[in-house]
Parts: C-alpha cells; structure tokens; sequence
C-alpha cells in the first residue's frame, strides 16, 4: 500500500514539474525549460536554460515572449545546412544567434536530390516518410546509428564543447535557448551533456530526455495506428519511436558506449568536449540555486 501510495506521489510530481518546465510557445514545438530539475541539493534555476523545436514557425507573440519575458541573449541551432536553410529561423530582437551545424554529410546523405529545391523538413513530412520506408533495412540502421553518430563524431563534439562554453559567458539576467529541427535528439544530446556537467545523475538526465515524447505523443501514436493497419511489428514501432519521438533505450545504449570508451560520462566531458573543472563549476555558479 506505501509503495502505491509512494509511486503515485513521484507521477504526480513528474507530472507537475513536465507542467512547470512547458514554455507557453504556440508556433514551437517541443518548448520546454531545465529550470526547477533538482541536481543534488540544487536546482536548475527557473527561464535561464530554455529548448525547442525550430523557430521557424514562431509567431510574433512567441518572439516577443522569449524576448520580453525570457529575455533570450543567445540562440543555439544545431541544425544541418539543409535544415537550417529550408526551414530558416525566425530572428529573437537584440539576440546572439550561434549556428553549429551538426551532422552535415548524414543528414544531406538522407536528404533529397539536393539539383532541386529541397522540401520543408517538417515533423509531418519526416513521419510520412518514415511510414513509406519502415520496411527498409536501412531506416532500422538510421534509427539505431543516430545516437552514437551524434555522441562520436568529432565535429559534434567540437559544437557541444562550443555551446558549453558560450552559455558559460550568458550575461546575468539573460537566458539562452538551444533548438535542432525537432528539439529532441541533438538539442537533447546538448541538455544531457549541460544537464551532466552540473552534476546531475543518470536517471535525471534519461528523464529530461524522454519528456520529448510527451511533444511527439499524438503524431507518434497517429503514425502507429497506420503502420499497425499494415501488419507493423514491435520494431517497426520502435523505430517509429525512435525517429518521430525519442528512442530511451537507444539513449541508453548511446551511454553505455559512451562508458566504454571514455570510462564514465564524466570523463567523456572533460576529454570529448574539454568541459574541464573550471568549466563546470562556472556553469554550476550561473544556473544551480
């Protein structure tokens, strides 16, 4: 009886906090904060560390929220070149915008004939997509390799130890906002290794990866009833999942290599993305109250 009572009580307050850390944004999906998650006898502090989806559909009033409100100093995208220039940004007022484009070659290999003008890369599309090929051997390899391109190429590493070290110069007051297309895999690759680099423990940093399914629920479970319709199996939906939403144990997997490489995610910040000590006690300064 305790332990219901115990486990409905931890619902309740994960529940609360996804509520709490939602940005009121109406044109960006997947908007959400660190603020509030507890790091040791800390917390992330609240409208400081700010993530989303793209901006290119931002309307005039989320603009003017990140940039009255939040107060938004400086903007990471961590786009490719073909997203960044398909779907363009919609500029915050009086705002550093940091362009470190991530997975370039993949995401151009992926890509369409790039002789014509490329298509919106927009959620709907990357769903309709995904249903046209699920049988394919090779959006399996895509959905399981995307984790670990994302932690072990170089270049990516070169942008995250970037991002860390300009939101360590963030001026006081301001708060920063970091995106990819669907602010869930490299935009949550940069928030997990942020999120590490103050101290924050494993399970809490796989928790604030998942919330990107709460965003993706609705068109993940619409894409599920129509892959179901023809016959899909347990892969196929996780493969599903894990383009559309987020894979937590392909995240997990990705970790664990991450282990056995560098010997702990620890050593990982230090000799991948040369987030050193001082760093971190920086970062831990501006955004843990």
């Amino acid at each position: 009886m305790m332990r219901n009572i115990l486990t409905l009580l931890m619902i309740v307050m994960t529940t609360c906090l996804a509520i709490a850390q939602s940005l009121p944004l109406t044109g960006v999906q997947n908007a959400r904060q660190l603020g509030g998650i507890a790091i040791g006898d800390k917390r992330v502090r609240a409208d400081v560390l700010l993530r989303s989806a793209n901006l290119s559909a931002a309307s005039d009033e989320d603009l003017a929220l990140l940039h009255d409100a939040y107060c938004v100093a400086k903007v990471f995208d961590f786009r490719s070149t073909l997203e960044h220039e398909s779907l363009p940004d919609r500029v915050i007022d009086d705002c550093d915008y940091i362009w470190l484009p991530c997975l370039d070659k993949a995401v151009k290999e992926m890509g369409p004939d790039t002789e014509g003008k490329a298509p919106r890369p927009t959620v709907s599309r990357i769903g309709e997509a995904i249903l046209q090929y699920l049988d394919s051997p090779q959006i399996k390899q895509m959905a399981d390799s995307l984790y670990p391109m994302i932690v072990f190429d170089k270049e990516v590493q070169q942008h995250y130890s970037t991002f860390l070290r300009a939101l360590a110069t963030l001026p006081e007051g301001r708060a920063a906002l970091w995106h990819c297309t669907q602010g869930k895999d490299r935009a949550g690759c940069a928030s997990a290794f942020l999120l590490a680099a103050l101290g924050a423990d494993r399970p809490t940093i796989v928790e604030d990866f998942a919330r990107s399914n709460i965003a993706y629920q609705p068109l993940i479970d619409q894409l599920i009833a129509k892959a179901e319709e023809k016959g899909c199996d347990e892969e196929q939906k996780n493969i599903i999942y894990a383009l559309v939403g987020v894979s937590v144990a392909n995240f997990e997997h990705a970790l664990d290599a991450i282990d056995a490489r560098y010997g702990s995610l620890d050593c990982y910040l230090t000799k991948a993305l040369g987030c050193d000590d001082t760093l971190r006690e920086k970062l831990r300064s501006l955004f843990l109250k």
